[in-house]
C-alpha cells in the first residue's frame, strides 16, 4: 500500500495501528485525530460547572489540546519512517470527518482501532463501525 490514513483516539489499539502502518505505507502515512463534537459538549456549554460556565471556546481548546497530545504520542511511537508523514487534526463527527479525509487524500486504505465501549456505545455505534460502513477504500480494523 502506498498511502494509509491512521485514525487515532489515543487508545492502545490505535497505537498498534501506527506500528502496522509504518511497515505497510510505502509513500504516504497520514495520522489523524478528530475531536468529537457531541450533543453533550453543546449541552455542557449551558451548564454551570464549579461556579463558572463552560464556554464553547474552552471545550474547543480542550479538544484541540487532547488531539495534539494524541498525535504527538503517535509520532513518538512511529519514530523514523521512509513514508512522507502528515498529521491532521480537526473537530466534528469522527466517522464523517475520517471518511471525508480519506476521500480527499485519496489514500489506499484506512486503519482504525476497535475497542469495547459498553452497551451505550453498542447502541450508538462506534467510529470504527461507521468508517467500515462508509469509507470508499479498504478499512483495516485493529483489535
Amino acid at each position: 500500500m502506498k498511502s494509509i490514513l491512521v485514525c487515532l483516539d489515543g487508545s492502545e489499539t490505535c497505537l498498534r495501528a501506527v506500528d502496522l502502518a509504518k511497515l505497510w505505507a510505502t509513500s504516504e502515512l497520514h495520522l489523524a485525530h478528530i475531536g468529537p463534537i457531541s450533543v453533550l459538549d453543546i449541552t455542557l456549554t449551558h451548564l454551570p460547572m464549579g461556579g463558572d460556565d463552560i464556554l464553547p471556546k474552552q471545550i474547543e481548546e480542550r479538544l484541540v489540546a487532547k488531539g495534539k497530545a494524541v498525535l504527538a504520542a503517535a509520532e513518538a511511537r512511529l519514530g523514523e519512517t521512509s513514508a512522507k508523514l502528515e498529521t491532521h487534526l480537526s473537530l466534528g463527527h469522527p466517522g464523517d470527518e475520517l471518511c471525508e479525509l480519506a476521500a480527499q487524500l485519496k489514500v489506499d486504505a484506512v486503519m482504525v482501532g476497535s475497542s469495547k465501549h459498553g452497551k451505550l456505545k453498542s447502541l450508538m455505534g462506534s467510529v470504527s463501525d461507521y468508517v467500515v460502513r462508509h469509507a470508499q477504500v479498504p478499512v483495516i480494523v485493529i483489535k
